[in-house]
């Protein structure tokens, strides 16, 4: 074949080829709403269909469906989507009113009142008797750590006055019951040389509580409440020391040590600090800031404060250090 036959053969062909395509019907296409889109021939609407979630052939996994164009959670009426669970936003005191939002347990805050509870009511956490003095069991916030935890928080020596007893209150400062097992405290009246008296201590004393030890009576006075150890010592309001003692072992001499904590009352060595205090008439010595204070300095420490003796049953209060 010449090459013009040639020629003329593949410009046919390629005519007959060309003609074939431009006859040949479009792909198919759906009729397709404004809301929907083409998918292979097929209308969805991307914002809800689970098969088509956002794109054609995009599918939700089961449990999950097709909202806005994103696979989620389908939650029943009411619910919402937290960390990929359905939660009642009124309800659930790990979400209450808002994800993540946690309605702690009940707790005591540094002052000693009331401030969580792990109830969700109406999307809020609900604080029964918010504001009020905490049960001595309720937990406490753990707050500062105070160095010493037990301290001397309030002394009375003039039984019959205006309370009947002599006493003296141990305060926990810290967060944690303490065990007093294996310990005591210690009195000697006077400021010369002489025997200490000792009281076996027992039991434990709360967080953030007080221990009640009773001393001798007077004549008259109000009774003070229920003690948790008890002595017949008469304490001299005008000369008196007193210790907390990690032993039961008596102390001895004018300066004894170690010690947990001490006063001298009057006019006697000073066991904190070198300047002296002497008894208030009718009134306790009370350690400030709600029996808390403790510079190592009983004249600045402690001051003069209507009696009020404190137990184990006492509602713990918190404290702030020092």
């Amino acid at each position: 074949m010449d090459p013009t036959t040639l020629a003329r053969v593949i410009l046919v062909s390629t005519g007959i080829v060309a003609a074939i395509f431009a006859c040949a019907p479009p792909p198919a296409t759906a009729d397709c709403s404004k809301s929907e889109t083409d998918c292979n021939g097929s209308c969805f609407n991307l914002d809800i269909d689970p098969d088509n979630c956002g794109i054609c052939g995009n599918i939700c996994d089961d449990g999950l469906t097709c909202k806005a164009g994103a696979c989620v959670r389908d939650c029943n009426a009411g619910q919402t989507v937290c960390n990929d669970e359905c939660v009642d936003l009124k309800t659930d005191p790990t979400h209450c009113g808002a994800c993540a939002n946690v309605c702690g347990p009940p707790t005591v805050d540094q002052s000693g009142k009331i401030v969580g509870s792990g109830t969700c009511v109406n999307g809020a956490c609900l604080v029964p008797d918010a504001g009020t003095d905490a049960p001595v069991d309720a937990p406490v916030d753990a707050g500062p750590q105070c160095t010493p935890g037990l301290v001397i928080g309030e002394v009375f020596a003039q039984g019959g006055n205006t309370v009947a007893n002599d006493y003296v209150v141990i305060r926990n400062r810290n967060g944690s019951a303490v065990s007093l097992a294996g310990m005591s405290l210690q009195t000697i009246n006077g400021g010369g040389n002489g025997d200490w008296s000792v009281v076996n201590l027992t039991g434990s004393i709360p967080a953030r509580g007080f221990y009640l030890v009773q001393f001798a009576a007077g004549g008259s006075g109000t009774a003070i409440p229920t003690a948790d150890a008890t002595s017949t010592i008469d304490l001299q309001d005008t000369s008196v020391r007193i210790a907390i003692v990690s032993t039961t072992t008596a102390l001895t001499g004018d300066t004894p040590g170690p010690f947990i904590d001490g006063i001298g009352v009057g006019d006697t060595i000073p066991l904190e600090g070198t300047d002296l205090i002497f008894h208030p008439d009718g009134q306790a010595l009370r350690r400030k800031t709600d029996r808390c204070t403790d510079t190592n300095k009983s004249a600045a420490d402690f001051e003069a404060a209507t009696a009020a003796p404190a137990n184990t049953s006492t509602a713990a209060l918190a404290c702030a250090c020092p």
